[in-house]
């Protein structure tokens, strides 16, 4: 497999999870000539598909999830994994809905789910 870079996250979006594909031309297309970066991407692309397959219990999808935020998680580059702690764990810290999606991840992302968890002040 290809290296994963930052600037790559939206193609390797795609390619693991290709029901994305109309959704992710869909954001390059609001953008115009200017492409969104990938905490766009995985904010405004994946968490409204994490959330309909949280909702329909959709285990399936959720797994193919959990597994790209995984390999993501595990990645060298501490860019690469700031877009899985901003971009979409914070969102299901906050998102009852995707509460779901926690018993889907593996150790790497559940030790980042922990972190921003334990760094947010209580509300």
């Amino acid at each position: 497999m290809k290296k994963i870079t930052y600037d790559s996250l939206g193609k390797v979006l795609i390619e693991t999870l290709p029901q994305l594909g109309e959704a992710y031309r869909k954001e390059l297309d609001s953008w115009g000539d200017e492409p969104p970066g990938p905490h766009n991407v995985y904010s405004d692309v994946l968490l409204p598909l994490m959330r309909i397959a949280a909702e329909n219990c959709d285990r399936i999808t959720m797994g193919q999830v959990a597994t790209l935020l995984e390999k993501l998680a595990t990645d060298p580059d501490p860019e690469i994994r700031d877009v899985v702690r901003v971009s979409v764990i914070e969102s299901v810290i906050a998102d009852p809905i995707l509460k779901f999606s926690r018993e889907f991840f593996g150790p790497a992302t559940m030790t980042i789910l922990h972190e921003v968890e334990d760094w947010r002040p209580s509300p």
